[in-house]
């Protein structure tokens, strides 16, 4: 293993520390019982027929826990990370060439808990005084209805422009595509929308943003939206895109003091090295696109340090998830499946 540099173990020993705990706080006795019972209850009867011994079920047994374990881990790990790159961000020790000193840094999942809907100016107010305080991966905002409109227009005309490939029915209608495949013109129309002293109401619109960093008056506003690298679906990346429009309209509207162009930024952001489909090319400009040395600069912590500290968080997600699995004994977890199929059959007959 590389050693790390002296000036980043300090985010080295956070972050190991952070990865265990949550590991511990997910592999309880009761959770790994649940998933077993689930995987042995609904599973495939090709597995059944190969594995209905005695031996063979143990065996199954043991084989669908590790991998559903596993695949709930996974699931867990992006959320995981959100909020220890939160805490790195605002980390006092943390390092940075950006802007002014951060206020708050907020994950999808703080956005999610809609504590700011208890005061509407909480969001607004973000990073402005010292007062406020901001699993489905969305969450609800209030928008003016002619930003969902630009927003949508900007994204069919993207979606146009993949169709055809770059090719128009008129040199005016190719030369209109361009123009809005530049950020600067899709930023400056969502701009004007989110600012009209007079709207047309507004709707309710699913976000996801993944971090929303908040630096201290007069500072930036960024907002990242952590990148799929495989995902190349064009429905999907309208989408994205649509959502990364909103998402900067929606800042727009709740920071109007807030007039530099670049005062507010919304990014896709890789978080680790990993193959990129071309078909993003299409819907993301390379200059809403923070690639991953450029992301870990900004959080003031080498990616290196990151990979590192989830090697050694996983020595002990081996060691504890062996632990669990022989104090929790297979036979034990056998016999009370079996039971609980005859009370499942039992009730069925009686039809309780």
């Amino acid at each position: 293993m590389t050693p790390i540099p002296a000036e980043y173990r300090w985010a080295h020993e956070l972050l190991v520390k952070g990865f265990e705990q949550r590991i511990k706080q997910y592999l309880t006795t009761e959770r790994i019982q649940r998933k077993i019972r689930q995987q042995a209850r609904n599973s495939d009867e090709l597995y059944e027929a190969m594995l209905g011994s005695a031996a063979g079920r143990k065996h199954f047994l043991s084989m669908m826990t590790y991998w559903s374990v596993g695949a709930g881990i996974a699931v867990s790990l992006r959320s995981w990370v959100e909020e220890l790159i939160a805490q790195l961000v605002v980390h006092e020790r943390r390092h940075s060439k950006f802007g002014n000193p951060i206020a708050y840094a907020y994950t999808l999942k703080d956005l999610k808990n809609f504590v700011y809907t208890d005061n509407p100016d909480t969001i607004a107010l973000a990073g402005e005084d010292d007062t406020e305080h901001s699993q489905n991966r969305t969450w609800d905002v209030k928008m003016r209805t002619g930003l969902v409109r630009q927003a949508d227009f900007i994204v069919q005309n993207l979606v146009e422009r993949h169709r055809t490939r770059n090719r128009a029915d008129t040199p005016a209608r190719y030369k209109e595509m361009l123009r809005w495949f530049q950020p600067e013109a899709q930023q400056k129309q969502l701009f004007e929308q989110a600012v009209q002293a007079r709207g047309e109401g507004y709707e309710k619109q699913r976000l996801i943003c993944n971090l929303l960093v908040l630096e201290k008056p007069p500072g930036g506003i960024y907002a990242f939206r952590f990148a799929s690298p495989r995902l190349s679906a064009q429905r999907d990346l309208a989408d994205e895109k649509r959502n990364m429009l909103l998402l900067y309209g929606w800042l727009r509207q709740e920071k109007p003091m807030r007039l530099k162009a670049d005062a507010i930024e919304v990014y896709w952001a890789h978080l680790f090295p990993r193959p990129i489909a071309a078909a993003q090319d299409w819907y993301f400009h390379e200059n809403e696109i923070k690639h991953v040395h450029e992301f870990w600069e900004f959080v003031g912590v080498p990616y290196e340090v990151v990979r590192s500290a989830l090697g050694a968080a996983g020595d002990t997600l081996g060691k504890h998830i062996g632990l669990l699995v022989r104090r929790m004994g297979f036979n034990k977890i056998e016999k009370q499946l079996q039971n609980d199929v005859k009370q499942m059959t039992f009730a069925a007959i009686s039809g309780r």
